[in-house]
């Protein structure tokens, strides 16, 4: 249930349907979801929701995992954020896991374009709602992308490093 949870907010989040607090965006969520599906679908899978009440399914069903929510009802959530029930369960996360490793991509230092990153800040850009990683090596060389984006393209270099620094002395000299 914890996984089909994140998932699910995984999927909220890329359409923009959470906030940089991690909450879901339930008024624009309910807006999406009824336009999606027609009212007497809803109805005839016992499945209506009133947006006022606290209770209603959807909201519940997209909290923290403390109560089991029908079957037909998670169907409907699934199809909803992707294409169908197989992508949804094969398509990649976005989200790292801790023991991900990411290339140093500084040309000065010995692990250039070797997966050698261990650590790395995940951030959620305020205006695209993109996630942004932010990743940095033993060699001090820092830099961030699009978590989307080419793991081996630099969006932005953060700080350069006393490796970098010293190659381009050494070059200068």
């Amino acid at each position: 249930m914890n996984k089909v949870h994140d998932k699910y907010i995984e999927l909220l989040n890329n359409r923009g349907l959470v906030t940089l607090k991690g909450r879901v965006k339930q008024r624009e969520l309910y807006e999406e979801f009824i336009s999606f599906y027609p009212t007497e679908l809803l109805t005839l899978l016992n499945s209506s929701i009133n947006f006022n009440s606290e209770c209603n399914w959807l909201k519940v069903a997209l909290r923290k995992p403390r109560q089991v929510i029908h079957p037909i009802r998670n169907i409907l959530i699934i199809l909803f954020l992707s294409k169908n029930l197989e992508s949804f369960f094969k398509e990649e996360s976005y989200q790292c896991s801790k023991q991900a490793l990411f290339p140093c991509l500084n040309p000065a230092c010995e692990n250039y374009r070797k997966l050698s990153i261990k650590k790395y800040d995940i951030s959620i850009d305020s205006k695209t709602n993109e996630k942004i990683g932010t990743f940095y090596c033993k060699c001090e060389f820092v830099y961030s992308r699009k978590m989307k984006a080419d793991i081996y393209v630099v969006g932005r270099v953060k700080k350069y490093g006393v490796t970098w620094e010293t190659k381009l002395k050494g070059l200068i000299s």
